[in-house]
């Protein structure tokens, strides 16, 4: 038998702070995406291709962790830094717009939005933890029930 909460922790967001960091978000991924060179760079399979046959890169997967480790083996002046970091911070951008934001206007009511239980934890309605991002926290109008 699943128990409800019939009151259960919340946060209140101010949703034009929301929509106005959301939009610059997405103009931030398109510039970066301009600076980088041409490729698929919303293809995981065709990035591992791309970092594999163009910048000899021999990455397992495109998650952030994971290619930030090879960021350290490259020299900072080099094409290939700067196509990697790009990529990363792209990724970090896209990762905020799709598990914080869009989770956020998807689903506030009048700026509120109710936090779940999940693995002990109250989290958001995606199973995510509040973010840490100062930029996002900044949105935050209040939360009730919950330390943030």
């Amino acid at each position: 038998m699943r128990v409800y909460d019939i009151n259960p922790p919340y946060t209140v967001w101010d949703m034009s702070k929301i929509h106005a960091l959301r939009q610059a978000y997405v103009e931030q991924m398109a510039f970066i995406k301009s600076m980088l060179p041409a490729a698929e760079w919303d293809s995981p399979k065709k990035v591992l291709d791309y970092l594999n046959n163009v910048l000899e890169i021999t990455a397992e997967s495109v998650k952030i962790d994971h290619l930030s480790g090879f960021l350290d083996q490259l020299d900072h002046d080099s094409f290939e830094f700067d196509v990697l970091n790009g990529y990363i911070m792209y990724l970090r951008l896209k990762w905020s717009v799709m598990n914080y934001l869009d989770c956020i206007i998807r689903h506030e009511i009048n700026g509120r939005v109710n936090l779940r239980r999940h693995q002990g934890k109250w989290v958001l309605p995606n199973k995510r933890p509040l973010s840490g991002s100062p930029e996002i926290k900044e949105c935050m109008v209040h939360s009730e029930g919950v330390l943030v």
